[in-house]
């Protein structure tokens, strides 16, 4: 039977890839978008992100380990990301 558990290790293992699509706004270090940054990746982009990001950093059963990022990072990237 799956359980949230087995979301969460899908997860730690697919942040440290999503990273590297994290699109800082120069004019306004407090915003981030997932994605290039260009209108063509929407705003559901950028939802799914910021959800898979949330649960993470508010999950008890995340492990830092597994993902190599710390969940004060993802959080910082969740509270970002808009």
């Amino acid at each position: 039977m799956i359980s949230h558990i087995d979301y969460i290790r899908v997860l730690e293992k697919w942040i440290p890839f999503a990273i590297k699509y994290i699109y800082r706004i120069p004019e306004r270090p407090d915003l981030e978008c997932f994605g290039t940054g260009y209108n063509n990746w929407g705003i559901q982009t950028n939802q799914k992100a910021f959800a898979a990001f949330a649960v993470c950093a508010g999950s008890p059963d995340f492990d830092e380990r597994n993902s190599g990022i710390s969940r004060n990072e993802i959080l910082d990237h969740s509270l970002k990301i808009r």
